[in-house]
């Protein structure tokens, strides 16, 4: 089964935030993560 784009960002995020990168609660800015990952913010059905 093909991984869907979306779970490496998923698995990266948790990681910002077990490694104290982010703070656990901080607001994430959709936009720019959309970008950064280069990634649509449309969900895909």
């Amino acid at each position: 089964m093909k991984q869907s784009p979306k779970e490496p960002v998923a698995a990266e995020l948790r990681q910002r935030v077990l490694t104290l990168e982010l703070s656990s609660g901080q607001p994430l800015d959709e936009v720019e993560l959309a970008e950064h990952y280069g990634l649509s913010r449309t969900p895909d059905d």
